[in-house]
């Protein structure tokens, strides 16, 4: 798919890995925001540049060791696991596609999988309505 981008999310630990590709396209911000919509099973990553209540500090592995950033959040976690009803000892991959024009990139929950040592388990989940709401933040 074009613009084909993927974010995994590690529930364990609480930790959500942003690829460069995702950040790249939406222009390398200090800051995103996370915004849900339930309804659909869908959230958008949103550049910000400035620090507010729902936003998050984006991290660069500087070594170069790594391809991501790295974003712990409990709270948003937690969310992803009630929303979607994952397991909250597995580790999820959810594909999305970038908007340049619009400057975000939207990831639809239905396009998940288990990310796990041994297999790769493709998750099935209807969509519904609009209706966006803010993210937890970290």
């Amino acid at each position: 798919m074009e613009n084909s981008i993927c974010i995994s999310f590690y529930l364990r630990n609480s930790t959500i890995h942003l690829h460069q590709s995702t950040l790249k396209g939406i222009n390398n911000p200090p800051f995103v925001k996370f915004l849900i919509n339930q309804d659909r099973k869908t959230f958008i990553v949103q550049p910000c540049a400035e620090k507010d209540f729902y936003t998050t500090r984006v991290h660069i592995d500087q070594t170069g060791k790594a391809d991501l950033a790295e974003i712990y959040s409990i709270g948003f976690c937690g969310a992803l696991v009630k929303i979607n009803g994952w397991d909250k000892n597995n580790s999820y991959r959810v594909y999305g596609k970038m908007f340049p024009g619009q400057n975000i990139a939207v990831f639809d929950f239905s396009r998940s999988e288990i990310i796990n040592e041994n297999e790769v388990a493709v998750s099935e989940t209807d969509t519904g309505n609009n209706g966006y709401r803010q993210g937890v933040s970290s």
